[in-house]
C-alpha cells in the first residue's frame, strides 16, 4: 500500500467546488493548457494520482491537496476562468405602481389563524359595545 495522502473531506475545497474546477479543466481544448496543469499537479502532489493510458490521462482529482487545488484555482483565472470567485446577484422586489395590493395565498393553517384572530377581535368589539 502507497502512503497516498487523502484530503476528499478537505475543509477548504468542497466537493462541489472541487466539482467545478474538474468541470472547467475538462472544458479546456488548449492542449498547452492541459500540460500545465498535469505539471501542478506533478509538482504539488504525488503522480499516482496521475494515470495515462491509450484513451488519454486520468487524474484523481479528489485526493489532491488544498495547495493543488489553489494553484489550478490561480492557473484557470490566469486564463481567464474564475471559479472561486462568485459575485453575489443582488435581488429585491420593486414593485410597478405603489398602491398595488397583492394577492397573498395563504395556506390552511394560516387561513384558520387570521380567521380565528378576526373571530378573537370581533368579540372584544361585540363585548366593548
Amino acid at each position: 500500500m502507497s502512503d497516498i495522502k487523502t484530503d476528499i473531506n478537505s475543509e477548504t475545497y468542497s466537493y462541489n467546488l472541487k466539482k467545478k474546477i474538474a468541470n472547467h479543466i475538462q472544458k479546456i481544448n488548449n492542449k498547452q493548457q492541459m500540460t500545465d496543469i498535469i505539471n501542478i499537479i506533478k509538482n504539488n502532489d504525488n503522480s499516482e494520482f496521475i494515470t495515462t493510458s491509450s484513451d488519454g490521462t486520468y487524474i484523481k482529482f479528489n485526493y489532491l491537496s488544498d495547495n493543488t487545488y489553489e494553484k489550478i484555482n490561480e492557473y484557470l483565472t490566469n486564463i481567464n476562468i474564475n471559479i472561486v470567485n462568485f459575485t453575489p446577484i443582488s435581488t429585491s422586489f420593486v414593485p410597478y405602481s405603489e398602491n398595488e395590493e397583492y394577492n397573498v395565498k395563504l395556506n390552511t393553517k394560516e387561513k384558520s389563524l387570521l380567521n380565528h384572530q378576526k373571530y378573537v377581535d370581533d368579540i372584544k368589539y361585540n363585548n366593548d359595545n
